[in-house]
């Protein structure tokens, strides 16, 4: 099977809850791999852009 690099565009995206918002701070929190969070307005940005 071979992807597109379109189809992994949306993989990547929909995995890290950017295509639509989650119900819950908290399961984006435990979902996503990692939040850059060496300054917190920009971890509370990087969870309210998947809320």
């Amino acid at each position: 099977m071979t992807l597109l690099s379109e189809e992994i565009l949306w993989l990547s995206l929909n995995n890290q809850h950017l295509l639509a918002p989650m119900d819950s701070i908290k399961q984006i929190a435990k979902n996503v791999c990692g939040i850059q969070v060496q300054y917190f307005h920009n971890a509370v940005h990087a969870l309210k852009l998947r809320y």
